[in-house]
C-alpha cells in the first residue's frame, strides 16, 4: 500500500509536470487579456523575508514561498504547523512532549534544535532557552493573512536560528470579521479580527484574537521506556507503567493581538500562550491518564517602529521592542513506584518555571545608490536575561526521594538555566543588491554577531537571479548560516559550539497564465551539529552532508478546476556513521485538486506523503513505514447570508497508520531500547467544522 502511495504520489506530479506545462505554452499565443492580468497580479507579489527590501517572491535570492491565509482555508489547514507542512522540502512533526516541530530538508527534530527562525508580523519569536515558539505554531488559519517562508540559510539578514529557514507570519489587520469552530475530541474555535482606519489620516488599528482547545484524540499508546528499563539488574518496571494507554494530547491556544499605523509610525502588542498535555512524557514514560501533566509557553510583545525618508534616496527605519517569555511545567516524570536506584513511592514529581526577557533595537538604513545599486546596513543589539528560574521536586539532584516537594534552581545542581544567566548580542549587515544588467541582479551580503557568551560569527551570502524573460527565471545561491546553542543546552555543555551551515542552492521558475512550475537543487554542510546524548546531555557531532531536489507546479485547467502540488528529495548523510540521519525521510509530497463549480462552493481534496524514516544506528528495527493521508474540505460561501462562510471537512479520511518516530533510549545500568516500541501514533479520521463571517 505504501509503494502504491509513493508511485501515485510520483506518476501524477510528474504528469502533471510535462502535460500541463506543454498545454501552456500550446496555448500561450491565444491567452486573452484576462489572463494576461491575472499574470501581472502573479509577477506583483512582493516580500521582504529574503532582503528587507521589498521585492518580487520570485526575483529574491533562494526560494520563497508566500502561502496566502484564504487559500490554506479553502484546503482546510487549520493552523500555521499545518500549513508548513505543505511547503516543500518541510515536514510538520511533534516531539515527545508535544511540541510542535518543522523539519526543514530534514534538518531538525529534538527539543532544543530550534533551526527554523520564527517571526510574527516581523518579530523575531524564538526563545533563548530551546529557539522554539509553540504559540505562533498553534495560531489559527482564521487569524492570518499569508505566511511568507524562505528555504535555506537566513543568517546574513535575520541572525540567530535562522539556520534552515525563516518563517514570518502575517495577521489581518485590515478585515472585520468573527470566526467560530468545533471538531471531534471535544475541540472548539473563537475569535475575530477588528479594525478602525482613516485612510485620510494614515491610520489603522486592529484587533486580533482567538482562543481554541482540545481534549486530543483518544489514542492508545503500546509499550513505553519502563518496560524494558532495568531489565539488565532483573527488575520489572513495566508494572508500574502507564502503558499501553492514552497519550495526553489536550492543547488550548489563546492570543491576542494589536496593531497601530499612524503615517510613519507603527506600534504591536502580541501576546500568545498555548498549553498542552505532555503527550509521550518527558523521559519517554507515559503521563498518567488523569491528564494532569502540563507544558505550557507564553510570550508577550511589544514594539515600536519610527520610518525616516532623507531623500528621494536614502530611507531609514527604527525598531524598539520588549520579548518576554514565559515556559512552565507540571509533569510526572516516573509514575510511583519506580526502583532504581530507590524506590520512589509517590513517583518523580517536578513543577517547573522559567522567564526570560529581550531588550532589542534595530535600524536598518537603506540608500538607493543608483538605478542599478540598492545598498542596506542594518545596526541591532538586543539583550536576553533569565529573570526567574525554578523547579519543585519531590527528587533531589542526587536522585534521593523527598518527603515533600523543595524548590531547587540550576545552582542547586538541577538541569535548568540559572537565574541571570544572560546573552548580548551586537551585529551589523551590510548588503549590496546590484543589477548588472535589466536582467541580470547580484546580491551580496554578510552579517557579523557579536555575542558575549558564544564568541563572533560571520554569515556570509552570494545571490544571482537571471531572468531570461517575463516568465522563465534562474536563481543561484550560496549562503552560509549559525544557529548558537540554547540556554538549555549549555546548561548540560556550556562550552558547547555554535552549529555551522553552508548551503549551495541553484533553481529555475516558469510563470505562465495557467501553469506555474518551480525546481530547486541544493547541496548543505553542515558542521558542529547539535545533538542529543542518551539519557541526558548534549554535544557537537562530526557533521553532515544534504543534498537534494524540490518540485514545485500549479495548474488551473479552468475556472472551475485547479491542481498544485510539490515533490520534495533530500539525501542525508551522517559524516561519522555514514548512514543517513535519523528521523529523515527521502520522499515528501503534497497534492491539491480544488473544485469550484458555483461561486458559493468550493471543494479540496488533498494527499500528503511522508516517506519511510531511518531510525538511529544503534535501533534494530525496520525503517518506520511511509504513509500518505487524504484530507478533504468543502466551504460554502454567503448560505447563511452575505459574508458567512461555512467549512466543514474530514482529515486523514482513509485511517491512514501515521506514526512518528521513537527514539533509542539508555537505561542508568546503560541498557540500550527503543523508546516506544511501536512508536507515537498519531490519530485517525477525525472531522472538523468551522464557521466565518465578515463585516
Amino acid at each position: 500500500m505504501k509503494t502504491i502511495h509513493y508511485l501515485f504520489t510520483l506518476s501524477f506530479f510528474i504528469f502533471n509536470t510535462y502535460a500541463h506545462s506543454a498545454q501552456s505554452v500550446k496555448n500561450e499565443h491565444n491567452t486573452n487579456s484576462d489572463d494576461e492580468a491575472a499574470l501581472l497580479m502573479l509577477l506583483q507579489e512582493e516580500t521582504e523575508i529574503a532582503t528587507k527590501t521589498r521585492l518580487n517572491a520570485d526575483f529574491v535570492p533562494g526560494m520563497v514561498t508566500v502561502l496566502h491565509g484564504d487559500e490554506l482555508l479553502q484546503q482546510g489547514v487549520l493552523n500555521v504547523w499545518q500549513a508548513l507542512g505543505r511547503v516543500p522540502g518541510m515536514e510538520a512533526t511533534l516531539d515527545k512532549i508535544g511540541s510542535r516541530i518543522v523539519k526543514v530538508r530534514g534538518i531538525g527534530g529534538s527539543f532544543a534544535s530550534g533551526n527554523l527562525k520564527i517571526m510574527l508580523n516581523n518579530v523575531a519569536m524564538n526563545s533563548t532557552l530551546s529557539a522554539l515558539s509553540q504559540p505562533v505554531m498553534n495560531m489559527p488559519i482564521e487569524q492570518i493573512e499569508r505566511i511568507e517562508v524562505m528555504r535555506g540559510p537566513g543568517s546574513a539578514i535575520h541572525g540567530e536560528f535562522a539556520y534552515a529557514g525563516v518563517v514570518n507570519v502575517i495577521t489581518h489587520t485590515q478585515k472585520k470579521m468573527a470566526f467560530a469552530g468545533i471538531a471531534e475530541h471535544d475541540s472548539s474555535l473563537a475569535g475575530g479580527v477588528w479594525n478602525w482606519s482613516n485612510k485620510e489620516n494614515r491610520f489603522n488599528a486592529s484587533l486580533n484574537l482567538a482562543t481554541s482547545e482540545t481534549d486530543g484524540a483518544d489514542v492508545k499508546q503500546g509499550t513505553d521506556a519502563l518496560h524494558l528499563t532495568g531489565a539488565q539488574v532483573g527488575m520489572n518496571q513495566s508494572a508500574i507503567s502507564y502503558a499501553p494507554g492514552r497519550a495526553t494530547e489536550d492543547r488550548e491556544y489563546h492570543s491576542l493581538l494589536f496593531n497601530l499605523d499612524y503615517h510613519d509610525f507603527s506600534l504591536s502588542a502580541q501576546w500568545l500562550e498555548d498549553e498542552n498535555g505532555a503527550h509521550f512524557g518527558t523521559v519517554d514514560v507515559l503521563p498518567p491518564p488523569n491528564g494532569n501533566d502540563h507544558y505550557k509557553n507564553e510570550f508577550k510583545t511589544l514594539e515600536a517602529m519610527q520610518q525616516f525618508k532623507f531623500s528621494d534616496t536614502i530611507s531609514s527605519d527604527v525598531k524598539v521592542g520588549w520579548l518576554e517569555y514565559v515556559n512552565k511545567f507540571d509533569i510526572t516524570a516516573l509514575p510511583p513506584g519506580y526502583s532504581f536506584p530507590v524506590t520512589l513511592n509517590d513517583g518523580f514529581l517536578s513543577d517547573g518555571y522559567y522567564k526570560e526577557e529581550k531588550y532589542y533595537t534595530n535600524i536598518n538604513l537603506f540608500w538607493n545608490a543608483s538605478e542599478q545599486n540598492a545598498i542596506l546596513l542594518a545596526f541591532e543589539y538586543s539583550k536576553t536575561e533569565v529573570k526567574d528560574a525554578w523547579q519543585d521536586n519531590n527528587v533531589s539532584p542526587l536522585f534521593v526521594p523527598l518527603n515533600e516537594k523543595q524548590r531547587f534552581t540550576g545552582e542547586d545542581g538541577v538541569n535548568w538555566p540559572e537565574e541571570g544567566q544572560s546573552r548580548e548580542i551586537s551585529s551589523i549587515t551590510l548588503q549590496d543588491e546590484l543589477r548588472l544588467t535589466e536582467d541580470l541582479a547580484i546580491t551580496f551580503g554578510v552579517r557579523y554577531d557579536h555575542y558575549d557568551d558564544i564568541g563572533d560569527n560571520a554569515s556570509p551570502r552570494l545571490a544571482a537571479v537571471y531572468r531570461l524573460n517575463e516568465r522563465h527565471i534562474i536563481k543561484g545561491q550560496y549562503a552560509q548560516a549559525f544557529r548558537p546553542p540554547t540556554f538549555f543546552e549549555m546548561v548540560y555543555t556550556p562550552d558547547i559550539e555554535p552549529e555551522i551551515i553552508d548551503t549551495y542552492d541553484i533553481g529555475y521558475i516558469y510563470k505562465g497564465v495557467k501553469t506555474g512550475f518551480k525546481t530547486t537543487a541544493f547541496y548543505s554542510k553542515l558542521d558542529d551539529i547539535i545533538v542529543g546524548l542518551n539519557p541526558y546531555g548534549f554535544e557537537n557531532s562530526q557533521g553532515a552532508t544534504i543534498k537534494g531536489i524540490e518540485f514545485e507546479l500549479d495548474h488551473k485547467f479552468n475556472n472551475k478546476v485547479s491542481f498544485d502540488g510539490n515533490l520534495s528529495y533530500s539525501d542525508s548523510k551522517d559524516d561519522a556513521t555514514k548512514r543517513s540521519i535519523a528521523g529523515t525521510s527521502n520522499w515528501l509530497s503534497n497534492l491539491s485538486l480544488n473544485y469550484q463549480p458555483v461561486h458559493y462552493f468550493d471543494f479540496s481534496i488533498t494527499y500528503q506523503y511522508v516517506g519511510s524514516k531511518y531510525r538511529e544506528q544503534n535501533d534494530p528495527r525496520d525503517k518506520l513505514d511511509a504513509y500518505g493521508v487524504v484530507n478533504l474540505a468543502a466551504t460554502f460561501s454567503d448560505l447563511l447570508g452575505k459574508g458567512t462562510a461555512l467549512q466543514i471537512g474530514v482529515n486523514n479520511l482513509f485511517d491512514e497508520d501515521v506514526r512518528y518516530p521513537a527514539p533509542m533510549t539508555t537505561d542508568m545500568t546503560g541498557f540500550s531500547f527503543p523508546a516506544y516500541e511501536e512508536d507515537y501514533q498519531r490519530s485517525n479520521s477525525w472531522w472538523w467544522a468551522r464557521f466565518q463571517y465578515e463585516f
